[in-house]
């Protein structure tokens, strides 16, 4: 299995958080679930972190049976027209997205 997260890195602009949250739950959510291939979505809001460390406004975490599937999504439509959407929600945002892509081993209890 095959994951891809997105961590926002840095701070939503103060008095924009739950519109931050809303947009993102109302008009991300919908497309990130249909994605083709995308067997879980998990979207994280923040509720606290260690002392020092980087602020993160959203971590997102989507999980594809494999490379193929994932690379199906990075190039479909609905993906495509899901980064314009995340251009509007950038724009109560400070910071930048980060990418990673991960190998899953190992099973949930």
């Amino acid at each position: 299995m095959i994951v891809r997260q997105a961590r926002f890195v840095g701070h939503i602009h103060s008095g924009a958080e739950q519109g931050f949250y809303d947009f993102v739950r109302a008009r991300l959510v919908p497309m990130w679930r249909r994605f083709p291939g995308l067997e879980r979505l998990e979207v994280c809001f923040p509720v606290s972190a260690d002392e020092g460390a980087a602020p993160v406004a959203l971590s997102l975490s989507m999980y594809f049976p494999d490379r193929a599937a994932l690379e199906e999504t990075l190039a479909s439509s609905i993906r495509i027209a899901s980064r314009g959407v995340t251009q509007e929600l950038l724009t109560r945002f400070e910071g930048h997205v980060e990418h990673h892509i991960f190998e899953v081993e190992g099973e949930r209890p």
